[in-house]
C-alpha cells in the first residue's frame, strides 16, 4: 500500500512540473490540460528596412500532433510585409519590402491540427521595427590611461544609420570634474558645440549614412578611474537606443617624477654666529610633479630659522622640531634653491636632515629623496 501511495504522489509531481514548463512557454487556449506547443523564434523579430527586402522565419515545436494550424488574431504588420502563415508546417515566413517605418506587433497563435480538429493552443506577441533614423555614438580617446597633467583628446562621431534624416540632433558628453573640459568643436559636419558642466552640441539634421565628429579637449588634473560618456537623441524616432550612449573608462595614472635634494654648508662654525645652509630641490623628470614638499629636522648642536620659497615662508611646527616648505609644480630639469638660515646653539657636531616628498606623483628612485648635512660648533 506504501509503494502505491508514492508512486501516485510522483506520477503528480510529475504532472505539476509539465504544467508549469508548458506555462512558462505562454497561457494555452485550453487552461489546465498540457499543451507542448512552443515557439523558437524570438518575439522581436529582424529589424526592417523601409524600401528593402525583408525576410525573417517564426517556427514553432512540441504539441501532441504532427501537424499545425497558425491564424493571425490582432496586431498589424509594415505596410508591405506580410505573413505566410504555414499549414501542417511547423514555420510560418514573414516576407515583403516594408514601405513606411514605425514599431509594429502582432499576435499570432498556433494550434495542434488533430484529425478530429483543432486541439490546444499557444498564442505569441512579435514586433517588427522599421526606425525612421538609426543613431550611433563611439569615442575615441588619444590616451585612456593618462597621467596628472596630460591633455586629453575625445573624438565623438555621431552615425545616422537611416532610412532617413535624423532632425534635431543632440549630443550630451560628460567628464569628472578631475577631468575639466578645456573645449569644444564640430571638425566634421555641421553643427555648434557649448562647454558647460558638460558638453552640449546641436545639428539640425544629419542625412542618411552621414557622420558628424566632435572633437573635446580636456586636462587630467587628479588621479583615479574615471568615465567619458557620450549620449546622442533626436526628434526622428529611434528605436534602437542600445548604441545611443558610449561610455570609455579612463585610468589616470599620477606623474613619475625623481625628485632629490642635496644639502651643502660650512663644516665648521663659531657658535650664536649665524650662517646659512643651501637646500636644492631638482625634479630629474621625466614628468612634472604637481606639488611636492620638503622636511628639514635639526638634530644636535644646530639651529634653524624659516627660510623663504618664493618670496613666502615656509612653516614650522609649534615645537620648532621640523620645517616643511612646499612647493607648486616642478617641471623636468628644474630646481628649486632654498637658502636657510641657521646658527650654532652651543660648541660640539650639529646635523640637517632634509627629505623630499612628491604630493601628487610616483617617485620611484629614493635614493635621492633625502640628504644630511653635518657641522661641528666651536667656541
Amino acid at each position: 500500500m506504501g509503494n502505491r501511495t508514492f508512486r501516485v504522489a510522483i506520477a503528480l509531481l510529475a504532472a505539476a512540473a509539465f504544467l508549469l514548463a508548458a506555462a512558462a512557454d505562454g497561457p494555452a487556449t485550453n487552461a489546465g490540460q498540457p499543451c507542448g506547443i512552443r515557439f523558437l523564434t524570438h518575439p522581436r523579430l529582424a529589424e526592417g528596412r523601409v524600401g528593402v527586402k525583408y525576410r525573417d522565419v517564426i517556427d514553432v515545436t512540441g504539441g501532441a500532433a504532427p501537424e499545425y494550424f497558425w491564424q493571425l488574431t490582432e496586431g498589424r504588420l509594415p505596410p508591405g510585409v506580410s505573413v505566410t502563415l504555414g499549414r501542417g508546417g511547423k514555420r510560418a515566413q514573414v516576407t515583403g519590402t516594408p514601405t513606411v517605418a514605425g514599431r509594429y506587433g502582432f499576435t499570432l497563435v498556433v494550434y495542434e491540427q488533430l484529425a478530429s480538429g483543432l486541439g490546444c493552443s499557444r498564442p505569441r506577441e512579435f514586433t517588427i521595427t522599421v526606425p525612421e533614423a538609426d543613431l550611433r555614438v563611439v569615442q575615441h580617446l588619444s590616451d585612456t590611461t593618462p597621467k596628472v597633467g596630460d591633455i586629453l583628446t575625445v573624438d565623438i562621431g555621431v552615425f545616422n544609420g537611416g532610412p532617413f534624416p535624423a532632425r534635431d540632433v543632440n549630443l550630451r558628453h560628460f567628464l569628472p570634474p578631475s577631468v575639466p573640459v578645456a573645449d569644444a568643436e564640430v571638425v566634421d559636419g555641421p553643427g555648434t558645440c557649448e562647454v558647460a558642466t558638460f558638453v552640449r552640441c546641436h545639428f539640425d539634421a544629419l542625412a542618411v549614412a552621414r557622420k558628424a565628429i566632435v572633437r573635446v579637449h580636456a586636462t587630467a588634473v587628479r588621479e583615479g578611474e574615471r568615465n567619458s560618456v557620450a549620449g546622442v537623441s533626436s526628434a526622428t524616432d529611434d528605436p534602437f537606443t542600445d548604441d545611443n550612449v558610449s561610455s570609455v573608462r579612463l585610468e589616470i595614472a599620477p606623474p613619475d617624477a625623481d625628485l632629490g635634494v642635496t644639502l651643502s654648508g660650512p663644516v665648521v662654525q663659531t657658535r650664536n654666529q649665524p650662517f646659512r645652509v643651501v637646500a636644492v630641490v631638482t625634479n630629474h623628470g621625466p614628468d612634472t610633479t604637481p606639488s611636492s614638499r620638503l622636511d628639514l629636522i635639526p638634530r644636535g648642536a644646530i639651529e634653524i630659522a624659516r627660510p623663504r620659497v618664493a618670496g613666502r615662508p615656509c612653516h614650522d611646527d609649534p615645537q620648532v622640531t621640523f620645517v616643511h616648505c612646499a612647493f607648486g609644480p616642478l617641471e623636468p630639469g628644474a630646481s628649486v634653491r632654498v637658502v636657510i638660515p641657521a646658527r650654532m646653539q652651543q660648541a660640539g657636531p650639529g646635523k640637517l636632515l632634509a627629505s623630499m616628498l612628491s604630493l601628487d606623483s610616483d617617485d620611484s628612485n629614493h635614493e635621492n629623496n633625502s640628504a644630511e648635512y653635518q657641522v661641528t660648533g666651536v667656541p
